[in-house]
């Protein structure tokens, strides 16, 4: 899932946290929306505050780790800033 992509509403995250919380997926990749310079979607207007987009990805984050999924995290920095690695894996 692609979360604080430009446009994203509190009510879109809903559908997608209820899509997460009930789909029977065995692991997920959780990817924060980050600008890109070549990327049509930096001319994009309603840009998510990126707290809110933190915000969100730890939300689902703790989501799947209730419901004992495996998922990564991208940029990793999100969850612990000491990472060097470009991706991490969350199983509780």
């Amino acid at each position: 899932f692609l979360i604080g992509f430009p446009g994203e509403t509190e009510e879109d995250m809903a559908v997608a946290t209820q899509l997460i919380e009930d789909a029977p997926f065995d692991y997920y990749d959780l990817l924060l929306y980050y600008e890109s310079e070549t990327a049509p979607s930096t001319a994009m207007k309603d840009k998510v505050n990126e707290d809110v987009a933190h915000s969100r990805i730890r939300s689902v984050s703790t989501i799947l780790s209730k419901n004992n999924v495996l998922h990564s995290i991208f940029p990793p920095k999100i969850i612990d800033t000491e990472l060097d690695t470009s991706y991490i894996l969350v199983k509780t």
